[in-house]
């Protein structure tokens, strides 16, 4: 297992072969720049190969909209499939911006259970 942190994000890349992504500093605004750095850390690190990924999006605060475009442009290129953790209160201010992800780019789904979308995670890593 391995852990390291952004400025906004700390991430586990766990011995199962599942990254989890944790928004940390809710205070700090998301940015285009922020977001972008997160996501080339993560590659760094996993040296480019996609992994499924858990996003803990409980503690996200807003983002702006060209925050959405940087995330969207980039997220299938840095996780295979994508579980969305939530509580109530955000799974309805995403509204339908995961099925659009999932018709597009990758697999998604939101949860508001962890073990539930670990399992769901389960099936895309790579066996090999």
């Amino acid at each position: 297992m391995q852990t390291f942190s952004t400025a906004i994000t700390e991430y586990t890349i766990r011995n199962d072969g599942i990254v989890v992504g944790r928004d940390i500093n809710p205070e700090t605004p998301r940015t285009t720049a922020n977001i972008a750095e997160s996501f080339d850390r993560l590659s760094a690190v996993t040296q480019g190969k996609r992994f499924p990924g858990l996003w803990d999006a409980r503690l996200v605060p807003e983002f702006p909209f060209s925050v959405w475009q940087v995330f969207v442009d980039r997220i299938d290129k840095v996780v295979s499939a994508l579980a969305i953790l939530v509580d109530s209160e955000a799974d309805r201010a995403f509204g339908a911006f995961p099925k659009a992800i999932d018709s597009m780019l990758i697999p998604v789904r939101v949860f508001q259970d962890e073990d539930e979308a670990i399992a769901w995670l389960g099936q895309f890593v790579d066996k090999a």
